[in-house]
């Protein structure tokens, strides 16, 4: 009786093993024929949606110029004079605010609010004359690069966003920019901090991108900080 027991239990033993064999098959069928996608790319016309006229299309539209926005950080070379360690210079980096993108007649802004935009994080002090670098880094490198400054009503616990401008501009420098320079230079990736009188100061730089199929067409991208003269 044992015997038969055994025969028994082993038939139904053998019987799942084909069973699980024989799914595992058809689960190693069903995978070969799986086509995987790529999430960051959409099939063109497909989506039906925004997404069928950006970059991140499959097949981009022709008409289309991809635009990556950089940031737009100033240079400042300072020196001290140590008694035990002699001359000491050194370079500050002060990154500056996107105040906006102007492209045909829109202007994208807004961009200038929360704690990272307070006057006091965004204020460098300089010196009349003083030259300060401009690095741009980690987007698309612009056709053409200017500085204005323009005379102020700043509120030191204020923010970018409450400043008030007095009067037109008063300094419209054209930047020599140059990617493959590393550190700015006098007449490169540089300007001289030029103005009438010592005050608040808004800085604006702004980064021209031309439109690829339409030379008539850009995209400015404006930048801003406070400069304390």
């Amino acid at each position: 009786m044992l015997r038969g027991i055994f025969y028994s239990n082993r038939e139904e033993v053998v019987s799942i093993l084909i069973s699980i064999i024989t799914a595992l098959m058809t689960v190693s069928i069903a995978s070969n024929q799986i086509q995987f996608v790529n999430a960051e790319t959409v099939a063109s016309g497909v989506c039906n949606c925004i997404l069928d006229s950006s970059t991140y299309a499959s097949s981009p539209s022709k008409n289309m110029t991809g635009l990556t926005i950089p940031s737009v950080k100033l240079v400042k070379n300072e020196t001290l004079q140590s008694q035990t360690e002699g001359n000491l210079t050194w370079n500050t980096v002060k990154g500056t605010q996107l105040l906006g993108l102007l492209s045909e007649n829109f202007f994208l802004g807004n961009f200038s609010k929360g704690t990272g935009a307070s006057v006091a994080l965004n204020t460098l002090k300089v010196k009349q004359n003083e030259s300060l670098g401009i690095q741009i880094t980690g987007g698309n490198t612009p056709a053409q690069v200017k500085v204005e400054l323009i005379k102020a009503s700043v509120n030191k616990n204020g923010t970018l966003g409450e400043i008030k401008t007095l009067g037109p501009k008063v300094v419209e420098i054209p930047i020599q920019y140059d990617k493959a320079v590393k550190k700015p230079t006098l007449g490169k990736n540089s300007f001289h901090v030029k103005v009438p009188e010592p005050g608040d100061y808004l800085l604006l730089i702004e980064l021209t991108y031309n439109n690829k199929n339409q030379p008539t067409k850009n995209l400015i991208a404006a930048y801003e900080l406070v400069l304390l003269v």
